[in-house]
């Protein structure tokens, strides 16, 4: 069974421009979430995160329904959407090593 996994032959394409999009939003979304983790008084942290949002999303130049819409589009597409989130996750760990440096 090993073999045979190992042995497929990976998906042939590139991330498109809003596949890369997506990336930095997830690694901002992340990053926002755990900012407000901590907080326990829920109105701050609702009114936090509301407020972080809004900034991330004007940073992105996206809105909340763009984020909704590339997740669907992500999850009707299994092997595009794991390369998303691989490559999310792996700048989120990038940034945990740089801050375990300082």
């Amino acid at each position: 069974m090993v073999g045979l996994v190992s042995c497929q032959k990976k998906p042939d394409f590139s991330l498109t421009e809003n596949d890369l999009k997506m990336v930095d939003v997830l690694v901002d979304i992340y990053t926002a979430d755990a900012a407000l983790r901590d907080y326990r008084d829920l109105h701050l942290k609702d009114s936090l995160k509301q407020a972080y949002f809004e900034q991330l999303y004007q940073i992105h130049q996206v809105d909340a329904d763009w984020v909704s819409a590339e997740r669907k589009r992500l999850e009707s597409d299994p092997v595009r959407m794991d390369s998303v989130y691989t490559r999310a996750l792996s700048a989120i760990e990038q940034l945990k090593s740089a801050g375990k440096r300082k």
